[in-house]
């Protein structure tokens, strides 16, 4: 009897898509003689509102190429949860610029991807 198995959804251009997208969003740059690091999802989201509302935008391209890398509705879900969660963080004047550089919620959904689709 020949055995069979689920293919597995791991995809290495995906992989490399979406750690490059997390890093860029959360942790691609650093402030000079310290080691906290931040990425363009902190940048642009010091602009009130529209700043945080193009981080989401930014945060959604990530989550969409999870989509199509073959990520479970359950990994998606989770992932949506937390961009939408960054977003309502970084609605909070000046505070809320702070807290979205410690969130990290493009990193924690990188994680939750690359988890998902090595199966």
């Amino acid at each position: 009897m020949a055995e069979t198995s689920l293919p597995c959804r791991y995809d290495a251009r995906a992989h490399n898509r979406i750690e490059r997208m997390a890093r860029l969003l959360d942790s691609g740059l650093r402030i000079p003689g310290t080691e906290i690091r931040f990425g363009a999802d902190a940048l642009i989201g010091a602009l009130p509102v529209v700043g945080d509302t193009l981080s989401l935008g930014l945060s959604l391209w990530l989550i969409r190429d999870a989509h199509k890398a073959g990520c479970r509705r359950s990994t998606l879900l989770r992932m949506g949860a937390n961009a939408a969660f960054d977003w309502a963080l970084g609605l909070v004047p000046i505070l809320g610029d702070a807290l979205d550089i410690a969130n990290r919620a493009n990193a924690r959904n990188a994680r939750l991807a690359l988890e998902d689709l090595r199966g």
